[in-house]
């Protein structure tokens, strides 16, 4: 209790954290990232396979209706899908799609979207002998000439279910154009909540009841080695833990080989080639979160929270033939256990990493490294704060440790309303050019020439930002300058936090980059203090900083891909991108400011150790 009441314990402690927050900064990132590389080790505690958490699903009970005869069925029609040029079309060919929905008793209704509606969704509904309409699953088939697979596979499925009355529920067949700009187009109708879509479109003439989900059908062929079952929606959403659970069984059910994206397909030989495995996995599911992206049509879907997976082939292999039977009777379970559900999926997780080999980790037991970021950042920020209440205004920026204590009552009033307002106000700029990025064809260019471009961005961007600054550093305090930084850490660490609770992988790359940036700046500060030499180096190490810089680094070496598809793209759900490079861009600028404002030395207010009494 005595840091809680003594004045004089509390300046200690705050004049320690003030002289060794470089130390403890590169300690915790050191401590979280090596935290991060342990949590894939298969013998933690906190490694859990999965498991079905509610019990109405039902998995696997009932005998399949999808026979022998249905899957030969399947592959007539898709040999004649084949041999039918006007399927080799990149839009719906709606004649024909509604002739096949015809064929198998359903009615065909069209909607059509785009600004001109150039583009045509089709759908049909098969009605429950049992239910009352209030309650619907989708067969979702994105339209693609190299996949009519999915379209013959959904067909015969929607005929197995006419041919029963055991359904309680309706079942909607989905023929998307555009791939997730049909889906956008669709379910902005289908739910009303977006009156002002991006996507315009006509209302849905045939109403479809409460969707419990969703399944998309990406075959290539029925010979084929594997299923790939991909989860992931924008900005890193995935549908309920006990829905990926089931569609996993259904598929294992049946003999198919089943994988999720990214997972090794070779068999480790020993626990170190098993542990890289597991560590190569998590870290390209982490990279696809941080991306924002979706991993399949199905991401749309997840945006409006209606769970939805997407099931492809992968590769071909002729010698087990055609195994249309399998991955018929595989769909046709995932849509019985929608059927059995009572009600929407909400037991299990949401929030959850998969790991290799079916196991995953939960929401609590991946924040920890995360929160030891968000520390040092709130530590950085606090230690600032402290350090602009007990130095002079001249002598405000140091990084040196000194081995005396100043007196608790040597502290000044702050005024932290005008650098709180800069704050603000760059990250707003931030994120208004983050805005005007993302559909940027300046940026979409850069696959073509994606160093020169990049470099050249961040030149620029850091030209303006330092002439700016340069004017803004006339008209200001030093202790405002400082006060600047401080709310930016202290924000950046909050939110950080914040943003990790619905996306991991990005709050946890964006706080590893902001502490970097801080500690990159310490480094800098400490090396350099005047001349050209030092404003160069300061220049070089802030210019390899740079957002735009290191996300090109990261296409290039991880993803083996140009920068433009990080650094800009047309998402539906704009809150990823736009909000992780709001924090990039100006926390950069504002380090760049404390840098470009620095003016060496300083000490803490009280007398000099020459000074002491004796």
């Amino acid at each position: 209790m005595g840091l809680l009441t003594d004045a004089r314990l509390q300046h200690k402690a705050a004049l320690a954290v003030w002289s060794w927050r470089p130390l403890l900064g590169w300690t915790f990132l050191l401590v979280s990232v090596g935290w991060v590389l342990v949590l894939p080790h298969p013998q933690l505690p906190f490694v859990r396979q999965f498991y079905a958490d509610e019990n109405s699903m039902l998995i696997g009970l009932a005998a399949p209706d999808f026979s022998q005869r249905d899957a030969h069925d399947a592959e007539q029609v898709l040999q004649a899908l084949r041999q039918d040029h006007g399927f080799e079309s990149k839009s719906v060919p709606v004649a024909k799609v509604c002739l096949l929905f015809k064929n198998v008793g359903l009615t065909c209704v069209k909607q059509r979207f785009g600004v001109s509606r150039e583009a045509t969704n089709v759908y049909g509904v098969v009605r429950s002998r049992r239910g009352d309409g209030t309650h619907a699953m989708v067969l979702h088939v994105p339209w693609s000439s190299t996949t009519l697979a999915s379209l013959a596979l959904a067909l015969q499925i929607v005929t197995v279910m006419q041919r029963s009355s055991a359904w309680g529920k309706d079942a909607v067949l989905l023929v998307t154009d555009k791939r997730h700009v049909g889906v956008e187009a669709w379910l902005s109708r289908y739910s009303n909540t977006r009156p002002h879509a991006a996507v315009p479109a006509e209302p849905l003439e045939q109403p479809v009841g409460v969707i419990e989900g969703v399944v998309t059908l990406e075959l290539d062929s029925f010979a084929f080695r594997h299923l790939q079952l991909s989860l992931l929606g924008y900005n890193g959403r995935a549908p309920n833990l006990d829905y990926l659970h089931a569609a996993r069984q259904t598929c294992l059910k049946q003999g198919l080989s089943v994988k999720f994206i990214g997972e090794a397909t070779g068999t480790a030989r020993s626990p170190l080639e098993a542990f890289y495995q597991g560590l190569s996995t998590f870290a390209q599911r982490l990279l696809l979160r941080v991306s924002g992206q979706p991993t399949g049509a199905h991401g749309v879907f997840l945006s409006y929270s209606i769970d939805a997976v997407t099931i492809k082939t992968i590769g071909t292999n002729h010698r087990l033939g055609s195994r249309c039977q399998g991955v018929g009777q595989a769909v046709e379970g995932l849509l019985r256990v929608l059927n059995n559900i009572s009600q929407k999926l909400h037991h299990s997780h949401f929030f959850y990493v998969l790991l290799h080999n079916g196991q995953f980790l939960a929401h609590g037991d991946y924040l920890a490294p995360l929160g030891l970021v968000g520390a040092a950042l709130v530590l950085l920020g606090a230690s600032l704060w402290w350090q602009v209440g007990n130095c002079r205004d001249s002598e405000l920026v140091s990084w040196r440790s000194y081995r005396w204590i100043p007196p608790p009552w040597a502290v000044r009033q702050r005024h932290p309303f005008a650098p709180a307002a800069l704050v603000v106000g760059v990250l707003l700029a931030a994120y208004l050019a983050a805005l005007v990025l993302s559909t940027s064809a300046a940026v979409k260019s850069m696959a073509q020439s994606p160093k020169a471009a990049v470099m050249a961005s961040a030149v620029i961007h850091s030209a303006i930002t330092a002439t700016v600054i340069g004017r803004l550093g006339t008209a200001t305090s030093t202790a405002t300058k400082v006060l600047t930084v401080c709310f930016q850490a202290t924000f950046c660490g909050v939110a950080v936090v914040a943003i990790a609770v619905f996306n991991f992988p990005l709050g946890l790359v964006l706080g590893w980059y902001l502490l970097l940036l801080h500690l990159v700046g310490v480094a800098a500060m400490q090396v350099c203090q005047n001349g050209w030499v030092a404003w160069g180096t300061k220049a070089g190490l802030l210019l390899a900083w740079h957002p735009v810089a290191v996300t090109a680094l990261v296409a290039h070496v991880v993803w083996q891909s140009p920068a433009a598809g990080l650094l800009g793209c047309d998402v539906m759900d704009w809150v990823t991108w736009p909000t992780g490079w709001t924090f990039c861009l100006g926390s950069w600028s504002l380090i760049a400011a404390h840098h470009y404002w620095h003016r060496p030395r300083s000490t803490p207010l009280g007398p000099k150790p020459e000074e002491k009494k004796q």
